[in-house]
């Protein structure tokens, strides 16, 4: 397999990264600032993959983002995690062959099969944050069971993990629309009330 270009049966080595202390779940967050802090971190820390180590991530989802307590208080919080779909931007071709990422994270033009970019991976960013806010609000040990029973039924999301590729990217398309926005910043949990207006602008 040496000699093949294509991404879709080239080489792979898997390596296994144990770090201390271990994290939390993204969904797991203390407070919305703490979410905005970590959020913010992994940002950070995409960008010095990008930039120090020319690797592109490709899969930007809530899964792959950890929450670490570390002692000191200047230390990072936010942790990207999960480099099992990232590319070597001085190996492989630029273009991508294949569709990678979690669904509901996706950038739209990545579910139209359109390449990929660090651009579409901080677009990634942003959907995790709205599934934040929409999809995670109760705080406590009994967090998850009161998600299921009190997340709203008509829950807006939904669109962006059902059906094939392209009809995701056509939900996301008029739910990213100026005036469709609103929808999504209606479902919005209380705790986010003092972002929508910077979301709405």
């Amino acid at each position: 397999m040496t000699d093949c270009k294509s991404e879709t049966y080239g080489n792979r080595v898997s390596y296994c990264l144990v770090t201390s202390p271990a994290g939390r779940p993204l969904h797991e967050y203390y407070s919305v600032r703490e979410l905005l802090e970590v959020l913010s971190e992994a940002i950070r820390g995409h960008r010095s993959l990008l930039e120090d180590g020319r690797i592109l991530h490709r899969d930007i989802s809530e899964n792959n983002i950890i929450i670490t307590e570390l002692p000191a208080e200047e230390a990072s919080k936010g942790r990207l995690i999960d480099l099992d779909s990232a590319k070597d931007l001085d190996g492989m071709p630029r273009e991508a062959s294949h569709r990678t990422g979690t669904m509901q994270f996706m950038a739209i033009e990545v579910l139209e099969a359109k390449g990929r970019t660090y651009r579409y991976d901080l677009e990634s960013y942003f959907y995790i944050f709205v599934w934040m806010c929409i999809r995670y609000v109760y705080e406590g040990m009994a967090r998850q069971k009161l998600n299921k029973l009190l997340r709203p039924k008509t829950n807006i999301l939904r669109g962006w993990s059902t059906g094939i590729y392209t009809e995701i990217a056509n939900t996301k398309q008029g739910h990213m629309g100026k005036n469709r926005f609103e929808n999504v910043i209606v479902e919005f949990a209380l705790k986010f009330e003092n972002l929508k207006p910077s979301l709405s602008n």
